[in-house]
């Protein structure tokens, strides 16, 4: 057993030691906030990565390089323990993390508990409070909430259709599917996404977040059934 000071010591002292950074990150017991953070550690060594600079280009290779850190985050936040939540997003709120594309994603997703983490931390509203008018609150309360959350005005309208959304496929037998929350998103708003940059950007953002997730969430399927027909 080693005690969770002396391993935010060990991944900050070593965070940059692809060996003893490897080590770490196989360890079922890091808290989550660490693994988010050598996640980071990773990317920002590929992006230096003399090589792959040379082959992909310095840009490219930077955008390539954060996308990966913020899928792998992303599902970090699917698996996080209950316990942790609060600590991870104060932990990616402080690293500027918890951008209106990513709490979006969330939301489409059904992650709702990092939702309403997220949005307690940015709003200082209570965890009751923001949880209420998440199930059940009027769009009043929700416009409030988001406006307090720092949320632009133009993007306000956005967060409610997709609470509203979650809403109603959460009391669906088939529950939530991210895509599908996605795309209603999309065409209800698409007409405000031609007008409004700032809209068509989440969109945007909202739509190549769940094409890359849904990628990863096929490969791991064909994987698992690789594993059963073995």
């Amino acid at each position: 057993h080693v005690a969770g000071i002396s391993l935010k010591r060990l991944s900050e002292r070593f965070g940059d030691h692809p060996e003893i950074r490897a080590q770490l990150l196989d360890r079922a017991d890091l808290p989550c906030t660490l693994r988010q953070y050598l996640v980071e550690k990773i990317g920002a060594a590929l992006a230096g990565f003399g090589f792959a600079q040379s082959t992909m280009g310095g840009e490219r290779l930077k955008k390539v390089t954060e996308e990966a850190c913020r899928d792998a985050t992303l599902r970090l936040t699917e698996t996080v323990p209950q316990a942790e939540i609060p600590a991870l997003v104060e932990h990616l709120r402080m690293a500027g993390r918890l951008t209106p594309a990513f709490l979006m994603h969330a939301l489409c997703a059904g992650n709702v508990d990092f939702f309403a983490a997220s949005m307690v931390s940015l709003s200082g509203v209570t965890d009751s409070r923001v949880h209420g008018i998440l199930v059940e609150g009027r769009e009043s309360s929700m416009r409030a909430l988001y406006r307090e959350s720092g949320l632009a005005a133009n993007l306000v309208p956005l967060f409610i259709s997709a609470t509203l959304m979650w809403r109603q496929a959460s009391r669906t037998a088939k529950g939530v599917e991210a895509g599908q929350v996605a795309e209603q998103l999309i065409i209800k708003h698409a007409e405000q996404a031609v007008s409004d940059h700032a809209v068509g950007d989440l969109l945007r953002l909202v739509e190549n977040m769940h094409i890359a997730w849904q990628r990863q969430a096929s490969r791991a399927y064909a994987q698992q059934l690789a594993g059963v027909a073995a």
